[in-house]
C-alpha cells in the first residue's frame, strides 16, 4: 500500500509540475501542431489530394487558423465579443502560421516525420492535453464572469473553448469547398467532449464551493484524465469510463427502460401467434 501511495503522490506532483509549463509557446506550439496535423489528414481522408496544399495555399492557412483557434472562436461568438479578437495575438497567429507552413510545405514532409516520432508525439499530446484542461478552468471562470449563476452557459462555453476543432470541423471542410452537415460533434460526442463537459462541472461545483478541492486539484484531475485517454490510447486500447453512465441514463431517462418493459410484456403474444 505504501508503495501504491508513494506512486500516485509521485503522479499527482509530476501532473502538478506539468500544469506550470508556459503556455507560450510550448502549449501552444503542441496544440498547433496536433490540430494542424489532423487538418492534413482529414484533406486527404476527404480527398483533397497530396496537392491539395500547393494548390490551395489560402485555404489550408485558413482552416488551419480556424481549427488552432477554434475554441476563442466559438467563445467570442456565444459571449458576443468581437469574433476577430480571437485572433488578436500577433504572437499565437505566427506560431500558428508557421506550423501550417512546416505541415503542409517542409522539405520531404520532414517536420511531420518529426512530430510523428514516438516519443515527439507523446510529448505533443501531453502539452495539447495541458493546454485543453487550462482551458476548461478558465472558459468556466470566463462564463461565470459574463453570466453570475448559470452554470449550464458555464458548461458550454469550457466545451467549445476546450474542443472547439470538434465542432468547426464541418466549417473547415466547407472553406475546402466540401459540404458536410454530418460533420457533428453533437451527434456524436467524442470522449474529449465528455471529458470536458466532467472538466467544466467540476470546475463549476469547485467554484460554488459544493466540493472541498482547489482550482489546482481540479486541473490536475482533467489533465490526468486527459492523459490517460489520450496519452493511454498511444500504448494500449483505452476504455471510455462514461459509457456504464451514459447506457445507464438512457435506460432511465430516455425512454430505454420503458421499452424493454413494453418488448418484455409484448413478446410473448407475438411468439403465441406465431405458435398459432
Amino acid at each position: 500500500m505504501e508503495l501504491v501511495s508513494s506512486v500516485m503522490d509521485g503522479v499527482v506532483d509530476s501532473a502538478m509540475l506539468l500544469t506550470k509549463v508556459r503556455v507560450h509557446p510550448y502549449l501552444e506550439f503542441a496544440h498547433a501542431t496536433l490540430c494542424i496535423l489532423h487538418l492534413k489528414e482529414d484533406i486527404t481522408a476527404t480527398g483533397g489530394g497530396a496537392n491539395f496544399a500547393k494548390a490551395h495555399p489560402m485555404a489550408t492557412w485558413l482552416c488551419s487558423m480556424v481549427t488552432t483557434f477554434a475554441g476563442l472562436i466559438l467563445v467570442a461568438l456565444l459571449c458576443g465579443e468581437p469574433i476577430i479578437g480571437a485572433l488578436a495575438s500577433l504572437e499565437s497567429m505566427t506560431l500558428a502560421s508557421i506550423v501550417w507552413y512546416l505541415v503542409f510545405y517542409s522539405p520531404g514532409d520532414i517536420f511531420i516525420t518529426i512530430a510523428e516520432f514516438f516519443p515527439v508525439k507523446i510529448i505533443l499530446v501531453l502539452l495539447k492535453e495541458i493546454f485543453r484542461a487550462k482551458k476548461i478552468g478558465l472558459g468556466v471562470a470566463h462564463a461565470l464572469h459574463l453570466f453570475p449563476g448559470n452554470y449550464l452557459i458555464a458548461v458550454l462555453i469550457a466545451l467549445v473553448k476546450a474542443n472547439g476543432s470538434g465542432f468547426t470541423l464541418a466549417l473547415e471542410r466547407l472553406i475546402r469547398g466540401i459540404w458536410a452537415p454530418g460533420a457533428s460533434e453533437f451527434m456524436k460526442p467524442s470522449v474529449v467532449t465528455k471529458v470536458s463537459i466532467f472538466g467544466a462541472l467540476l470546475y463549476v461545483l469547485e467554484s460554488e464551493d459544493i466540493i472541498t478541492l482547489t482550482p489546482e486539484s481540479v486541473n490536475v484531475i482533467v489533465v490526468l484524465l486527459l492523459v490517460y485517454l489520450q496519452v493511454g490510447g498511444l500504448f494500449f486500447s483505452t476504455i471510455d469510463p462514461f459509457v456504464p453512465v451514459e447506457n445507464l441514463t438512457c435506460s432511465l431517462a430516455l425512454g430505454g427502460a420503458w421499452e424493454a418493459l413494453k418488448m418484455a410484456a409484448t413478446s410473448p403474444t407475438i411468439d403465441d401467434k406465431k405458435t398459432q
